[in-house]
């Protein structure tokens, strides 16, 4: 019975982080529903009775969206750099081969 109760814990406590991790989304991006969020269906604090367990999913959710907001913005920033190399790589080969065409024309 405990195992099953540790079980049923975990998963309610993964949907519950989801839920906050999307409301999260919402926030970051400028939610519709406002100040009301006691209305909201990803409002965490409508499932569960602790009001401390609560607080501590929602700003878990939010730290993590956070944090994959960084490294986000830091992969697309290393991806846009790369490129950036490569252009410039290619230029300058193209007036190497340029310049070797037209000194032996």
């Amino acid at each position: 019975m405990a195992q099953k109760q540790i079980i049923d814990n975990r998963m309610k406590h993964s949907l519950l982080f989801r839920f906050a991790y999307k409301c999260a989304e919402q926030k970051a991006r400028g939610c519709k529903v406002g100040p009301r969020c006691a209305s909201c269906q990803l409002n965490v604090s409508r499932y569960t009775d602790d009001i401390r367990e609560a607080a501590m999913i929602q700003t878990s959710a939010e730290m993590q969206q956070q944090r994959d907001k960084i490294k986000n913005e830091a992969s697309y920033e290393n991806a846009r750099a790369s490129f950036i190399r490569w252009i410039v790589l290619l230029a300058i080969t193209g007036l190497v081969i340029g310049g070797c065409i037209w000194r032996n024309w």
